[in-house]
């Protein structure tokens, strides 16, 4: 279908990135470490998820790797205008007040800027054990639920998905 939609966001408000700049910086770099390990990392990522939803399901859990990491979350979680496009645009339908926004409103994408702009996410897939990762792009279903309040103050980082 061709269809872009974001399947993660991270939501905070301008006033947060303002003061706490640094701290916004550090949490985007290892977000995108975090995705690069999980994609690069099969086993220790399943490992990762049984911990933490407390279940020892092999079946289930290679099941969720592969729907939501594999297929889902994008190599570089940057954040994008026509995923974000595409849930204004299904929000709208239901809420005339929506249609006036745009998605550049709510996303700052400094941060990966700064990371592209020193090389990081670059070296981060340059090892050979990480290329095999670069050409897999499937597709998947996802939902959302409403992110839009107080729009001039939020601002989001997320990741997109395509169908």
């Amino acid at each position: 279908m061709g269809i872009k939609f974001p399947t993660s966001a991270a939501v905070t408000t301008r006033s947060f990135i303002k003061r706490n700049e640094n701290a916004v910086r550090k949490f985007i770099r290892g977000f995108v470490d975090g995705v690069h390990f999980a994609k690069t990392q099969r086993a220790a990522a399943i490992a990762i998820m049984k911990k933490y939803l407390r279940s020892s399901d092999a079946a289930m859990f290679d099941e969720l790797y592969d729907m939501y990491i594999q297929r889902n979350i994008p190599r570089i979680p940057r954040p994008s205008p026509e995923a974000l496009k595409t849930v204004l645009d299904q929000m709208a339908e239901t809420d005339a007040r929506v249609a006036q926004l745009k998605p550049e409103q709510f996303i700052d994408g400094r941060f990966f800027q700064e990371l592209d702009k020193e090389g990081f996410i670059q070296k981060l897939w340059k090892c050979p054990c990480c290329s095999r990762s670069r050409s897999r792009r499937l597709s998947s279903s996802t939902s959302h639920g409403s992110m839009i309040r107080h729009s001039h103050r939020r601002v989001i980082f997320f990741a997109e998905y395509r169908s």
